[in-house]
């Protein structure tokens, strides 16, 4: 069998104006709607290659100003293979690509994670570490 290989290079730039006075601003808004308008809708081939029993790789990286904007808070978040099933199997759907996966991201990890940021459960340089049930995500958090 002959290796074929595939390379696509995705490059989303955003202006970056740091704004440390304001807990939320606008410039995150768009960074969102970059990386959900950009990287999302790669899941929906990456479903179909796994279903086809394609295998693939994904390698991502991210520039030092993307790097400053997810990390501002220190706070880091890893999601397992299953919480990552549980949100894909959640959101997706073939006829409507990744939008709906962008409202299960938001419903079930952001909202969550906001939440305990506001309540004070997960401070800056907390770990976030994603889980799954079988209905539910589960957030475990260590300093």
């Amino acid at each position: 069998m002959n290796r074929v290989d595939f390379v696509l290079v995705l490059n989303a730039h955003l202006p970056f104006v740091r704004h440390p006075e304001y807990p939320v601003f606008l410039e995150e808004r768009w960074l969102f709607e970059a990386l959900s308008e950009t990287y999302l809708p790669l899941l929906r081939v990456f479903h179909k290659l796994e279903e086809d029993g394609v295998p693939f790789r994904l390698t991502m990286s991210f520039s030092p100003t993307l790097t400053a904007m997810l990390t501002d808070r220190k706070i880091t978040i890893e999601l397992t293979p299953a919480a990552r099933k549980f949100i894909f199997k959640s959101g997706y759907d073939r006829a409507y690509g990744a939008r709906p996966l962008k409202r299960a991201i938001q419903r079930l990890v952001q909202d969550p994670l906001a939440i305990k940021i506001l309540d004070g459960s997960v401070r800056p340089t907390n770990h976030v570490l994603v889980d799954a049930t079988k209905s539910a995500l589960t957030f475990a958090v260590t300093p």
